[in-house]
């Protein structure tokens, strides 16, 4: 909802929760009921389709605030879509962990999509009916040499082993300009690891 709320007035909401937070209400309140009017149209063209929360902006605002002044709106959405039928998801570009105990009282989550800062071990055990994807820094792949992209896999799927099948790795905005070594060690990383999970499988 503090997405939508930003598009419609911009940067100014953001102070609007602090200094002014009754007109940030309003805005909140009208951005929630076009959700909602979308979920229901999109209900009527797709009844078994999922919703996912885009809560880029959450980031900007601390933990505190968001429960204080925008969970509640992710609550009714989290009801709204249960009643629906619908599953529902959440995006949080930025580091996950601090918010995370909050995200949890939505219930059942089909998908969360966490920032590269984020404790990706932590998202597996604290939401274990959900997939989680990580997003993998920009900068690592644009900017860092072929082996600190192969280390930083490593890293991420030894911290997720166990869990390979329910974890998605989103690798987003390339630049250009970025070498194209980087992308095959990551694809290469990936593919060994998948290898050795049939492996096991067998």
């Amino acid at each position: 909802v503090l997405n939508e709320a930003v598009l419609i007035r911009g940067e100014q909401v953001l102070g609007d929760l602090y200094s002014d937070p009754p007109a940030a209400q309003r805005l909140l309140d009208y951005a929630q009921g076009l959700i909602h009017a979308i979920l229901r149209y999109n209900h009527g063209v797709d009844p078994g389709c999922g919703h996912m929360l885009f809560n880029c902006a959450e980031i900007m605002v601390s933990p505190n605030t968001y429960e204080q002044a925008l969970l509640g709106y992710d609550l009714e959405t989290s009801q709204f879509c249960a009643r629906l039928g619908h599953t529902l998801s959440v995006h949080h570009c930025g580091r996950f962990d601090d918010y995370a105990p909050l995200y949890r009282r939505l219930g059942a989550l089909a998908l969360i999509e966490i920032g590269s800062e984020s404790n990706v071990r932590m998202a597996l055990d604290l939401f274990p009916e959900a997939e989680i994807q990580y997003i993998v820094p920009t900068a690592l792949m644009c900017r860092a040499s072929r082996q600190d992209v192969g280390e930083h896999i490593d890293a991420l799927l030894d911290e997720t082993r166990g869990d390979w099948h329910r974890v998605r790795l989103n690798i987003p905005d390339l630049e250009y300009g970025m070498p194209d070594e980087n992308l095959f060690e990551a694809v290469e990383h990936l593919a060994r690891a998948a290898e050795e999970a049939t492996c096991h499988m067998l």
